[in-house]
């Protein structure tokens, strides 16, 4: 492919000279001549990249269930929502890509920065007056979450619904062999967490999902209820674009 060889002759002499060959077909003599394109490719002419991306939307347009098309009701964590543009553009301004993590405040101002105004977001979207950053995924914070609510409540007794992503639950388990949380974990009954096969000592800490991964809605009132009538602390896995629509986690 001379037009796309962005070396001279006289430069891949030189190269060919420094490896002792003779030409540059001779750094393929490793791969067997089975394997290796004899000629040229027979290949059309190539196009301009407007024109690659209309082919590939027509291409595109041949799928059927394409998820833009439809209603997602996928669940785990996957559900239909729109993200401006503006999200994509203050994003990637300079003054939020410093350092990759504020270990040195100095040097990652914009990473500090960047944290502080998700942190604030999300106490608005979630009711809630104080928020922290930065976790990795939600089974991390589900973990610290736990750590936090069995240390306050000095109760080990975990009540955790399936409702919950199950990479997410299996994270925790991994994670109570060695803090000593003993997890129960509650049914969803159409579509909602089951109390009633719960332990008989009462729990430290409740863990539900809002909206659980089958994208179904625990009642949060009535988990509020329970924790308050058991002594436990309520932590609850949220999707924050529900905010938009359903009662918060704070109210």
């Amino acid at each position: 492919m001379p037009n796309y060889t962005p070396h001279s002759d006289e430069e891949i002499a030189t190269m060919c000279e420094f490896l002792g060959i003779d030409s540059v077909d001779q750094l393929f003599d490793a791969i067997p001549k089975a394997l290796q394109v004899i000629g040229q490719l027979d290949l059309d002419e190539g196009m301009s990249e407007p024109d690659v991306l209309a082919a590939m939307k027509e291409l595109a347009r041949g799928n059927t269930g394409a998820a833009s098309a439809m209603v997602c009701f996928a669940g785990a964590g996957a559900y239909d929502h729109e993200v401006p543009p503006v999200v994509k553009a203050l994003g990637s301004r300079s003054e939020f890509v410093t350092a990759y993590t504020p270990y040195q405040p100095e040097v990652a101002q914009g990473v500090l920065q960047a944290i502080f105004e998700f942190q604030t977001m999300v106490a608005r979207l979630t009711g809630l007056p104080v928020s922290n950053a930065s976790l990795y995924d939600g089974a991390a914070s589900i973990v610290e979450a736990l750590n936090l609510a069995t240390a306050a409540t000095k109760n080990q007794r975990v009540e955790m619904s399936s409702g919950v992503h199950p990479h997410w639950r299996a994270v925790a388990k991994t994670f109570a062999r060695g803090t000593g949380h003993e997890i129960t974990e509650l049914p969803l009954v159409n579509g909602v967490t089951d109390f009633s096969g719960a332990s008989s000592g009462n729990p430290g800490v409740i863990v539900v999902s809002y909206p659980t991964f089958l994208g179904t809605l625990d009642d949060l009132a009535a988990v509020r209820a329970r924790c308050d009538e058991t002594g436990a602390l309520m932590v609850v896995s949220i999707d924050p674009i529900m905010a938009g629509v359903l009662k918060t986690a704070g109210d």
